[in-house]
């Protein structure tokens, strides 16, 4: 077994949900929100950090020593047993550092992520713009992932998801699902929800608004009928629309604000609380309908 392989099976063993592999130091794990390192291991030099880097880039096509002339790369990993890992590789004071995002296999149900039953009726929306909010790692992906997989367990419709990289892989159960993956099927998130709106999708699932054409892209798809689900990466959910209005030019603004509160439906707030004993940490969620929100 390889080194990658190694940690990666020891960090799910011990419910991690997070590897990193940083110059200088031992392996750190993040589980329950905390970070360790993992004693005894050994310190991460030039040469392993190029080794397992290299073990991405060619389990995902590309060429090794590509990381000499690229700031960064996030890719899918899949290890011999079959699970799925996100990996974001990139450069800290001259080294390769390495990031490693353990996903689940499993992708659970609205009930099983006891969501709100206001989140489970955005499902059933035939179009509009719905978004997730919340900081980094609070789950915001795996609850997308449950939408999706009420819509196509209950709907018949055509699903397509643009993400960078692809984390969760859906099955066609009701619905026919299409994954394009940003920087392997397509170019940009713009450019594949432009093309899924001539491709007869009904649902769009869009990995993160983070670019005025991305966000531009998404309303209007909602404009033309589809409905439309993304990510936000703000703490303040009622500042949704301030937050998207901001990424464009003065001049573009209000017409940018005036389009947002045509299509948005709900912002949904989300972010891990630890247990009082610190054993755990619970999902705190939210639904914000466009009354809530700041305009």
């Amino acid at each position: 077994m390889n080194k990658v392989e190694e940690l990666i099976g020891y960090g799910r063993e011990n419910g991690c949900s997070d590897i990193h592999l940083t110059f200088g130091l031992e392996p750190m794990m993040r589980r329950g929100g905390k970070l360790g390192a993992l004693k005894g291991y050994g310190m991460m030099n030039d040469e392993t950090l190029s080794e397992c880097a290299d073990l991405f880039l060619k389990k995902a096509g590309n060429r090794p020593g590509i990381m000499d002339n690229i700031e960064d790369m996030d890719l899918c990993y899949e290890t011999e047993s079959g699970s799925r890992n996100r990996v974001s590789i990139y450069k800290q004071q001259g080294h390769t550092a390495i990031a490693i995002r353990l996903l689940s296999d499993h992708i659970p149900t609205l009930k099983e992520l006891n969501v709100p039953k206001e989140l489970e009726e955005l499902t059933r929306l035939r179009e509009g713009l719905v978004l997730v909010s919340g900081p980094a790692g609070s789950g915001k992906s795996t609850v997308l992932a449950a939408c999706i997989h009420e819509i196509n367990t209950n709907a018949y419709k055509h699903i397509i998801t643009v993400e960078d990289p692809v984390e969760y892989h859906h099955k066609n159960i009701n619905c026919m699902v299409n994954q394009r993956e940003v920087g392997r099927d397509v170019d940009s998130f713009a450019r594949a929800i432009r093309s899924a709106q001539r491709e007869d999708a009904d649902v769009i699932l869009v990995g993160e608004l983070r670019e005025p054409e991305t966000v531009l892209a998404a309303i209007t798809a909602a404009e033309t009928g589809r409905l439309v689900f993304s990510t936000l990466h703000i703490s303040e959910a009622r500042n949704a629309v301030s937050y998207m209005v901001d990424l464009f030019p003065a001049y573009q603004q209000q017409q940018i604000r005036t389009r947002l509160k045509s299509v948005l439906q709900a912002v949904v707030s989300q972010r891990l609380v630890v247990e009082e004993d610190h054993s755990e940490r619970t999902a705190v969620r939210e639904v914000l309908k466009l009354d809530d929100l700041v305009l």
